[in-house]
């Protein structure tokens, strides 16, 4: 069997990333993380209006996968645009399952994983495959979910004031671009692009409109694709 997934210690909020401690042991033949689409965008939230419709993609499944560089090599730590030099550990969601000694990569680590499903105001469950689901992951091992993990509401970078989307938020966004110390980290603030790419493309203007957005009740609009 594979090792449970355990949830941070202190979760903190995040509209575009779920994250999550990697146990400290692979099984032998490496092992995958799978991630169910359970509740998308709900439509019961107040906050933003006019919300899309991501109903449909509800139930699907998507996996851990390593991030790549421009040369296809993984890439398992992604700078932190919010201060000096430092980093954490990264990874994507794709549509198909990555067998790899996830331990040896992020053993302990609380990994922060993001990609075109991981979207606002959603929930997602987590479960740790052993190799002999290798082929049959969507039915494999299907009693329980290791984790149970929600996104933060579109735009809101401190859930813990109470409040909906406000200034706060914007101004943390910014601190966040400008590389203010101590700033909110990077995957708080983070809200652009379809297919995000961290390791690539950190905080920009981008986010603080998205984040204006938010505040504004504008709605999240971009597309959750589906697998082939």
């Amino acid at each position: 069997c594979a090792p449970s997934l355990e949830a941070e210690s202190v979760p903190i909020d995040k509209p575009r990333f779920i994250s999550f401690v990697v146990p400290t042991v692979t099984p032998a033949g490496g092992s995958a993380i799978r991630v169910q689409l359970v509740s998308l965008y709900n439509p019961s939230d107040p906050q933003p209006l006019n919300q899309p419709d991501y109903s449909a993609r509800e139930g699907e499944f998507r996996y851990l996968n390593a991030l790549v560089d421009a040369g296809g090599d993984p890439v398992y730590e992604c700078p932190d645009s919010n201060a000096f030099g430092t980093s954490y550990p990264c990874a994507t969601v794709g549509c198909q399952p990555e067998y790899r000694d996830w331990a040896g990569i992020f053993g302990g680590q609380t990994v922060y994983m993001t990609g075109n499903a991981i979207i606002p105001d959603s929930q997602f469950a987590l479960t740790h495959l052993p190799p002999v689901c290798e082929g049959i992951e969507e039915t494999c091992n299907t009693g329980v979910a290791d984790l149970v993990l929600n996104t933060a509401r579109w735009g809101d970078t401190n859930a813990e004031d109470g409040s909906r989307v406000n200034v706060t938020d914007i101004v943390n966004t910014v601190d966040t671009m400008k590389q203010v110390f101590g700033a909110p980290a990077e995957f708080r603030t983070y809200s652009h692009d379809p297919d995000p790419l961290p390791h690539i493309s950190s905080v920009n203007i981008t986010d603080v409109v998205n984040t204006v957005d938010a505040q504004k009740l504008l709605s999240y609009q971009l597309l959750v694709y589906p697998c082939p």
